[in-house]
């Protein structure tokens, strides 16, 4: 397997995926997915549990834990809708306020070179193994994993190996979740050392004492003494 020369090479931060990452590296997973998504919809989309299960094609429960994150990351607000004469509280509403959005849009962070690094390290996978050619759609989603192992002290050659070694049989279909696994999975817990091993001792051989008449070796004997054929004349 040939690791590429070029994999540190940093992109441009003019490259629209990295800019992607820029506006939504506030989030990870399927919210990211989420965000990037929701961005290519036609402006005024409403933005609810069903879009969201639409987008990512899950149930309602996924749906919701990713509407969570994204008002968590201020991509998106909710806002209560009163009757302008009334006053009455009539519902309440979710925004989108991320990029091109009618609410506050959020102040995207700069790409780091380390964000270029990592999606020049994933599309590099697919010449591995065609199966891990991903879409950019699909790899964008995975960058913030990459990031943080690199701020953990990994290199590009170590997770490159350990994202294309281990692969499933040939034939196989691999997902973007198998990356996604390998990169979360929590690092395996040290084996636990064997104890020592004692040697056994061996056994003393028991003092044969002889007869004091027939010479019989016997363990049961005592200086002098006589041995119980003699004793008897049995």
């Amino acid at each position: 397997m040939t690791v590429l020369q070029d994999i540190d090479v940093p992109a441009s931060v003019q490259n629209p995926t990295v800019t992607v990452l820029a506006q939504y590296g506030a989030v990870k997973g399927q919210a990211f997915e989420a965000a990037v998504r929701y961005g290519d919809q036609p402006p005024g989309t409403p933005l609810s549990i069903d879009k969201i299960r639409e987008l990512l094609g899950v149930g309602a429960h996924i749906a919701a834990r990713v509407l969570r994150e994204l008002t968590a990351a201020g991509l998106t607000v909710v806002e209560r809708i009163k009757d302008t004469i009334t006053g009455r509280m009539l519902g309440r509403r979710t925004v989108w306020a991320g990029p091109g959005g009618t609410g506050e849009a959020t102040t995207p962070e700069q790409p780091s070179d380390d964000t270029a690094r990592a999606m020049t390290l994933l599309r590099s996978l697919g010449r591995a193994d065609r199966r891990l050619a991903f879409r950019d759609t699909k790899l964008v989603t995975l960058v913030p994993y990459i990031v943080d192992r690199f701020e953990a002290g990994e290199s590009e050659h170590d997770l490159f190996r350990e994202l294309t070694t281990r692969l499933p049989a040939k034939g196989q279909r691999i997902t973007s979740g198998f990356l996604y696994h390998r990169l979360t999975k929590p690092p395996n817990p040290p084996k636990p050392s064997k104890p020592p091993t004692i040697p056994a001792q061996r056994l003393a051989r028991p003092r044969l004492i002889e007869c004091a008449d027939c010479g019989r070796p016997s363990p049961t004997l005592i200086p002098g003494a006589l041995c119980r054929p003699c004793r008897t004349g049995e």
